[in-house]
């Protein structure tokens, strides 16, 4: 089912589409896991860049801050769909001419990304 041969120059051309989620419920998660992600981001700089916020029950609430954050970020890149996200960028493109060793084919960037 995919074309080893040819080079198409999407990704898309050799993995099916697996966005399961409509655009709303994408926009949902996306605007939800944005400001989620900034306002932990603020919340563990806030703590760890004053004197006085750095008491210790302060301290679990910075690193429990800065976890949620990655979660956060985990969040946004699943709903965005890595293979969009790869496409919409041109990596596969970037990652044929510009990775050492070379890759041959767009087939192989896609499958290293």
């Amino acid at each position: 089912a995919y074309a080893a041969d040819e080079d198409l120059g999407t990704c898309s051309s050799y993995f099916p589409d697996n966005s399961e989620l409509d655009i709303e419920i994408k926009t949902l998660f996306l605007i939800l896991g944005l400001v989620s992600l900034v306002a932990s981001v603020f919340v563990t700089i806030s703590i760890f860049t004053v004197p006085k916020l750095r008491a210790h029950p302060n301290n679990m609430i910075g690193f429990i801050s800065l976890f949620e954050g990655i979660g956060c970020y985990h969040t946004v890149v699943w709903a965005i769909n890595s293979l969009q996200f790869i496409e919409f960028f041109g990596l596969q493109d970037l990652m044929k001419y510009t990775f050492i060793p070379p890759v041959n084919s767009t087939r192989d960037a896609c499958l290293s990304l």
